[in-house]
């Protein structure tokens, strides 16, 4: 039995986006090409007794808004998986850049989490990821795809990108909202 996986949690960028309207939450009706790049963050996951742990490098978010701790706490709630487990998040992926970092790190964390209990199927990964975030559903698939939605439908896949990508972040936070 596995007790430990060890996972890279890629980055996106958004290569179009067309904004089809706005939703009474404040979030927007989207279609948008993406990919996944190669800055990712790193999580390790493994087994415990009991509960959810969630220890980040360096630490930013508080617990109850780590995406991490999110997908983990669904999991178990779903009756996925029993015990506990311990999540450690090395960040690389700037924060607040639009890079999709956080939910690119719930869907490895529900990767893992399905490795190390109960291999659940695409279908009830994607329907979980969808709960935790809007792009979650993107990264558990994790290739270039149009989204729509809120970014939590996959509405086509798209070829293999074969270009270099210049990544400027800004120095202050973007709401992605």
């Amino acid at each position: 039995m596995i007790s430990r996986v060890h996972l890279r949690a890629p980055a996106k960028v958004n290569l179009r986006l067309e904004v089809l309207g706005k939703r009474e939450d404040g979030y927007h009706w989207i279609r948008t090409w993406v990919y996944p790049i190669s800055l990712w963050d790193e999580i390790i996951v493994e087994r415990t007794e009991e509960g959810v742990e969630v220890s980040c490098e360096p630490e930013i978010v508080p617990l109850e808004e780590n995406l991490c701790f999110k997908a983990a706490t669904a999991f178990f709630a779903q009756g996925y998986g029993e015990g506990g487990v311990r999540v450690f998040l090395r960040k690389r992926i700037p924060i607040g850049a639009g890079l999709g970092g956080g939910s690119s790190d719930a869907a490895a964390t529900l990767k893992a989490l399905s490795l190390l209990w109960s291999h659940v199927g695409n279908e009830g990964l994607m329907a979980l990821g969808a709960k935790v975030g809007a792009d979650v559903p993107f990264f558990l698939i994790g290739k270039g795809a149009v989204m729509g939605g809120m970014g939590e439908k996959v509405l086509s896949f798209l070829p293999p990108l074969r270009r270099w990508i210049l990544l400027v972040v800004p120095s202050e936070r973007l709401s992605t909202r």
